[in-house]
């Protein structure tokens, strides 16, 4: 039994990884996804490779970019690709929603206390979030048919969240700004009951089709090793 009703209140909000990610594209910090960046093709500037940056010559076309961006990428397996389509469906419509991703009980509600609004951002900045009390694992079972267990699901959300696609911040301690001892809020790192999920805006933005690398062929295993003497 969880109890996480402090984490995310209005004097303790959190700071989401998306709120660093627009730092990162005005310049301000330096910071990447590891799996977009790995097999994104990249410019090379006087003898340095240029980074990926979705903050530059934004696509003249927008309409369903981000589905495109998805099925495009040949580094995503059939279940992350379900995944990713699922939760553009869930959220394209919505700035993020705080979804529980662990079979563990979450007490969210104790004696007439409510603790299931959670806040993200600053000063006058500060927003509520949506907070799904239907665990992730059930939404993705009952209502796409994905049968996938929890753990396996929260692998898939990491490698979403490392392709761009999304961004996932734990709901912890770790992500409230009075407890960040670092400029940049951790996604995945720690182990995190709830996570706010939100679609990165840039995939809708610019056009990735195109610009994957070629994925390397699968090896296949010499026929004379299994062939009998």
């Amino acid at each position: 039994m969880v109890n996480k009703s402090r984490v995310g209140s209005t004097k303790n909000p959190i700071k989401t990884i998306q709120e660093h990610d627009k730092l990162s594209t005005l310049g301000l910090i330096d910071y990447a996804r590891p799996l977009l960046q790995k097999h994104i093709k990249t410019k090379v500037d006087e003898g340095e490779e240029v980074y990926f940056d979705f903050g530059n010559k934004p696509s003249a076309q927008t309409s369903g970019l981000f589905l495109k961006n998805l099925i495009s990428n040949p580094f995503l397996s059939t279940l992350e690709l379900k995944i990713g389509v699922a939760l553009f469906d869930l959220l394209s419509y919505s700035e993020g929603e705080i979804f529980i991703t662990t079979t563990r009980k979450i007490v969210l509600h104790e004696g007439d206390s409510d603790d299931s609004t959670f806040f993200t951002g600053q000063g006058e900045s500060i927003d509520w979030r949506d907070f799904n009390e239907i665990p992730l694992q059930k939404i993705l079972s009952d209502n796409y048919k994905i049968n996938v267990t929890t753990d396996e699901m929260n692998k898939r959300l990491k490698r979403l969240h490392d392709f761009h696609y999304i961004s996932v911040t734990g709901i912890t301690y770790d992500n409230v700004y009075s407890k960040q001892r670092t400029s940049t809020p951790k996604g995945n790192k720690r182990q995190s009951y709830l996570k706010l999920i939100q679609l990165y805006e840039g995939m809708s933005e610019k056009s990735l089709v195109g610009k994957w690398k070629e994925k390397p062929p699968r090896k296949k295993r010499d026929s004379h090793l299994n062939a009998k003497k």
